[in-house]
């Protein structure tokens, strides 16, 4: 006597040979050939150059290396690889433009950190220095956002530096996050820090540009300038 055959039984088995099926096409047929490469941002080169073999079949196509290719050069901090069947490759890629550097764990890492304050590990080696470099930052993880609730503010106060005053921008060497309660500015051709509030970098540079343009101080005994109340500049000796 033959056992009996039920009608789930019977639709499970017709749905796994359908998906058996149209596996099989996808992956053996002429169908879903590889016919068009978007790369986006453009800058980061065509399929021809990511490993990927135009009138491949698309699910053949060797995506992780392609990812792998991609993570692997400096600014990219993730890779979108999707399917748009039926014969294309969208590549999406979020790349990071350094505002500033940070120094972290110790003095051990070497970050990147952009408007986003997001931290990728940088290689001193690919380009120069030319961002403001932070120290005293006490938490730094890699491929995370910035921790220092300060962040956020002095990212705001360079974009505004760069585009208003570049020259002051490119002369600020380094800022340092050390004190909870001010940072402190290195500017090149100046021998000491100036200490400004977090918020008011910008406004407090305009003022030291007018200070030292149009009064033209006598600073050789200076040790340091606070800057932190508007209006009131305080010298060490």
């Amino acid at each position: 006597m033959f056992p009996k055959i039920g009608k789930t039984y019977l639709i499970l088995l017709a749905a796994t040979v359908v998906i058996a099926g149209v596996l099989v096409a996808c992956k053996y047929t002429r169908l879903f050939k590889l016919k068009r490469v978007s790369v986006v941002p453009a800058e980061y080169g065509d399929g021809k150059y990511l490993g990927l073999t135009m009138e491949q079949n698309l699910f053949a196509l060797p995506v992780e290396r392609t990812a792998d290719l991609l993570l692997k050069k400096g600014k990219v901090i993730k890779v979108d690889i999707d399917y748009s069947l039926p014969d294309g490759i969208d590549i999406t890629i979020n790349d990071i433009t350094p505002r500033a550097f940070v120094i972290g764990d110790g003095g051990q890492m070497l970050y990147a950190l952009d408007d986003r304050c997001y931290l990728l590990p940088h290689d001193n080696s690919e380009d120069g220095f030319d961002c403001p470099l932070i120290t005293g930052v006490k938490t730094t993880k890699a491929y995370k956002h910035a921790s220092d609730r300060r962040l956020p503010m002095i990212m705001e106060q360079l974009a505004r530096l760069k585009d208003d005053c570049a020259d002051f921008y490119l002369a600020l060497s380094s800022i340092d996050l050390s004190n909870d309660d001010y940072v402190s500015l290195f500017i090149d051709g100046l021998p000491f820090p100036i200490d400004v509030n977090a918020g008011s970098i910008y406004d407090r540079i305009k003022d030291l540009e007018i200070f030292l343009l149009d009064f033209n101080p006598d600073l050789n005994d200076v040790t340091r300038l606070d800057m932190r109340s508007e209006g009131l500049i305080i010298s060490a000796s």
